[in-house]
């Protein structure tokens, strides 16, 4: 009988380990399972942060590349030459023809670049766009050459 009580007592306490085991590693997966949940869900606010980014810069490159393709073909009525080429230096207008615009200086022919979102997200990319809206809105405001131009 003691011997039943024994085995019964072994038994019991092999029961509450194997138990206490489980609950452990029942634990261990669901942290695991929590900071998986947590990775996907900051993976998912990046992606947001990124795409919101992305749209920002898509509206200013339409707003960039379109007024530069209305401003590139434009000639002052005086001897000042080409619109295009006194609002921006040489090194503005190479990044511009590089990143923004297909130019055909030939044929006084100017379009928008193809672009992907991953362009839009490089900083000389951005640095461009921002240069030609800050320098085009400089000029409209401050230059006097500007009027009459149908800016």
């Amino acid at each position: 009988m003691a011997l039943i009580a024994i085995i019964s007592l072994v038994l019991s306490v092999v029961a509450v380990l194997i138990a206490g085991w489980a609950l452990l590693y029942t634990r261990r997966q669901a942290d695991y399972a929590q900071r998986q949940t947590n990775l996907m869900e900051e993976q998912d606010a990046r992606k947001k942060r990124e795409d919101a980014t992305t749209d920002e810069w898509a509206r200013k490159f339409d707003d960039a590349v379109g007024q530069v393709v209305k401003i590139a073909p434009k000639n002052f009525p005086s001897s000042l030459g080409r619109v295009y080429y006194y609002i921006f230096s040489d090194i503005d207008r190479q990044q511009i023809e590089k990143y923004l615009i297909n130019a055909d200086l030939g044929r006084n022919y100017y379009t928008a670049r193809q672009t992907t979102g991953e362009q839009l997200r490089m900083p000389i990319v951005q640095q461009t766009i921002q240069v030609v809206l800050d320098k085009i809105k400089k000029f409209k405001e401050t230059d006097a050459n500007a009027k009459g131009l149908g800016l």
